[in-house]
């Protein structure tokens, strides 16, 4: 992992817990605000491992190209598919932990330092990976000039409105 997101990669070691207690888990960062409770998303099929928003945000700020994730480019996943790591469930896997770790390794040993968690999450398991619609992973700085996001909707609308009714999680980025 990076510079200021050096000890993000911690949260991988859900993966790690024991599969006799713990059949799915819901992960999020410290920074997100649940407004609606995800309990849910405990109950999708195992057939789905893994599930995570869709970084919609990541073109319109223009920092694709300097992710790990384009230096690689051996994907087979498009960059509108790129997915959070900040909020996703997963059934806990020590064959998954070792794939990540490997990556990551693979990747520092091909000499791309600047690997995120977010990065690692798209490139190790990216295709495995069932996106979650925008209403599990909006921003707050979508809010911050009060425009349309991407939900259609202004942070008015969306506090006081309908919308309040359909977004789950808002990662508070500023």
């Amino acid at each position: 992992m990076s510079g200021y997101y050096n000890e993000s990669g911690n949260k991988f070691l859900a993966f790690l817990l024991p599969t006799t207690i713990y059949r799915r888990l819901i992960l999020l960062d410290a920074d997100c605000l649940i407004l609606r409770a995800p309990h849910h998303l405990f109950e999708l099929p195992d057939e789905i491992p893994y599930a995570a928003p869709k970084a919609y945000w990541y073109w319109k700020k223009r920092k694709f190209q300097d992710s790990a994730f384009w230096k690689v480019r051996s994907l087979r996943r498009s960059r509108q598919d790129f997915l959070t790591s900040w909020f996703m469930t997963i059934r806990p896997s020590t064959s998954t932990f070792e794939r990540l770790r490997r990556k990551l390794y693979e990747l520092i040993e091909q000499g791309i330092k600047d690997v995120y968690d977010m990065d690692l999450f798209n490139i190790a398991l990216g295709e495995d990976v069932t996106a979650l619609p925008p209403v599990y992973g909006m921003l707050d700085f979508e809010f911050s000039e009060n425009d349309n996001t991407e939900m259609g909707a202004t942070l008015d609308e969306i506090i006081n409105g309908e919308k309040a009714q359909v977004i789950f999680v808002v990662l508070l980025s500023h």
